[in-house]
Parts: C-alpha cells; structure tokens; sequence
C-alpha cells in the first residue's frame, strides 16, 4: 500500500522511520474527505490526553494539524485519505528514565478506506490490554487473538475481562441494539472515535443508549449487534459462539444516520 510518512512536518525515509518508530506511544486513524474530517476535536483531544499520560505533557493541536495539511498537501491525497498520526519519544531514554519526554509527531498518509459491511462471526476471549482507554502501540494481544480466532474459522474476536464481562473486540467497539435501543458495554475499553460519533449523532436524532456490564450469556436477549471503528459506524454481527443476531437493517440504519448527523470538520488547508 502506497504511504507517505513525514516525521515532525519533514519527509521521513526508511532510516529515520527506524529511529523512532518502536513500542511506545500511541495514535489515532482518520479519514478525511475533501480536506476535512468528522469528528475533528475527539482526535485531538485523544492526541493530547494520551500525550500527557504517556509523556507527562501536553501535545500543541496547532502542531498536529500543522504537520497534518503539510502531510496531505505532500502526499498529494487532500481530497480523499486515510491519515494515522502516531506520538512517540524523541528520546526514549527519558521515557525510561520516568522523566518527561518530548514527544515527536509522525503523521502517515495513505489511500482511504472504506466501510466493511460483511456480517462477522466472533468468538469470546478473555483478554485485557494494558491501559485499555489508551489506542496505544501495543497491539501483540490483539493481532495473536485475531488470527488464532481465524485460523479456527471465525472473522473476529470479542474480548472479556477477567470478571467475563464484554469489552470489546480486537479492532472495534461493540454495540448492541434491543426494543428499548442501543447498549454499549461499559467495562473498561477503548472510547473510539466512532462512538463518541455515533453517541453525538443518536442524541441528536433523539434515539435511547444506555450503558451497561454485559456478560457472554445475556447476548441472546439482544436483536442485533454491530462492530464500529474508525472507518466503520455499523458492521454487522452474524454471531459470538452459539449465539445468533439477526442483521437488522432498519437499527443499522439508524447507525449510519447517527454517524452522518456529525458534521465534516475542516483541516484548514
């Protein structure tokens, strides 16, 4: 897949990318469209939070968005792109030291995706990540549980803590929809920038959510169920273990509405 990489608003090669690309920092995945991106405060409230929990300071928006437009304004993909900014150390030894750590900013450009819309077949794991509000850069637990699930014939997995409570799946938030409308579970996962979406846009459009401690068993009183991530407000689940969803096209939707009530914001470029 075409990329292009800028480190800190410059051009990165292969060997600068090897400098610093490593274990930790964190992240966030964007689509933009016609150089705007919806959702634009929640990236960069996720950017800055994480850089202070990771790094003990505070990251510039201006400095994001900055090295953001000249990344797109390089790659030569500002009307349609996929745009992953990632926050690692310039030093590491800082981070390792317990100081604070300047933070660097690599931002990649690639082509943008598109939703996925095949109906998925989970299987439950118990797996906690570390620091699991964080989209950080450890993701060895995610991808080794994924391909053992499809390896065994599944599309996914859908993770439980150590009290088999629902989480999450590996790349993906969960939602669930009944007569009284959508749950999300509310033990401790990743806050996607898609939900926050989904929950602006359903309150908007005056519809029910709730948030509950969901357990694999209480899966069958539910209609329907939907993965969302960055790119996807409403991929269907077929089934987790024995337990089957009906695809309900009418709470899927609803899904997408929530989603496209959120209005384009602009890059400013």
């Amino acid at each position: 897949m075409e990329q292009h990489w800028e480190i800190d608003g410059e051009p990165a090669g292969a060997a600068a990318l090897g400098e610093v690309l490593g274990g930790y920092g964190h992240f966030t995945y964007m689509q933009v469209r016609d150089r705007s991106v919806r959702g634009l405060d929640l990236h960069l409230e996720r950017l800055e939070r994480a850089t202070r929990e990771l790094f003990g300071r505070g990251l510039d928006s201006a400095r994001v968005l900055s090295y953001v437009r000249r990344a797109l304004k390089n790659s030569g993909r500002g009307a349609a792109a996929s745009v992953r900014v990632q926050v690692v150390p310039a030093d590491p030894a800082a981070v390792h030291a317990g100081a604070t750590a300047e933070p660097r900013v690599l931002v990649a450009v690639r082509p943008p995706a598109q939703p996925a819309a095949a109906a998925q077949r989970l299987r439950t794991v118990e797996y906690e990540r570390l620091l699991p509000h964080l989209k950080h850069l450890d993701t060895m637990g995610l991808v080794h549980h994924a391909r053992q699930a499809r390896r065994d014939g599944f599309d996914d997995v859908l993770f439980t803590d150590r009290h088999g409570h629902i989480t999450e799946s590996s790349l993906a938030n969960v939602v669930l929809h009944d007569d009284h409308g959508f749950v999300w579970p509310d033990s401790p996962a990743l806050p996607g920038i898609m939900r926050g979406l989904l929950r602006r846009g359903l309150a908007k459009l005056d519809v029910p959510v709730r948030d509950r401690t969901l357990r694999p068993a209480e899966l069958a009183g539910f209609r329907s169920m939907f993965l969302t991530n960055s790119v996807t407000p409403a991929q269907p689940v077929a089934s987790v273990d024995e337990v089957l969803f009906t695809v309900e096209e009418s709470a899927r939707s609803t899904l997408w509405r929530a989603y496209e009530a959120n209005p384009w914001d602009s890059l400013g470029c």
